[in-house]
C-alpha cells in the first residue's frame, strides 16, 4: 500500500462525514419534540439535541445508524437512510 492509496482512504471516508446530514430525515409537522423528547433520549450516539422548541440531528456525523430513533418515536417523525 503506497501513500497515494492512504490519502485517498481519507479523503472518501471525510466525505461520508460530510454526505451523513442528508441521511437523517425528521417530519417537523407532526413531531411533538417538546413534550415527547424521546429520541434526544434514546439515541446512544447523542445524535439528536432539542433547542429552540425543536428536535435537531446536530451531531449527525455520530449517527451509526443503528434505527433506535426511529423505532421510538410515537408519530413516525424520523426515517433514516
Amino acid at each position: 500500500m503506497g501513500l497515494k492509496s492512504f490519502f485517498k482512504k481519507e479523503k472518501k471516508s471525510n466525505e461520508s462525514k460530510e454526505n451523513k446530514e442528508s441521511d437523517i430525515f425528521i417530519d417537523y409537522e407532526n413531531c411533538i419534540g417538546e413534550d415527547c423528547q424521546k429520541c434526544v433520549i434514546a439515541c446512544p450516539n447523542k445524535v439528536f439535541d432539542f433547542q429552540d422548541n425543536l428536535i435537531s440531528p446536530n451531531n449527525f456525523w455520530a449517527c451509526k445508524t443503528c434505527h433506535i430513533c426511529e423505532s421510538i418515536c410515537p408519530k413516525d417523525c424520523i426515517k433514516l437512510n
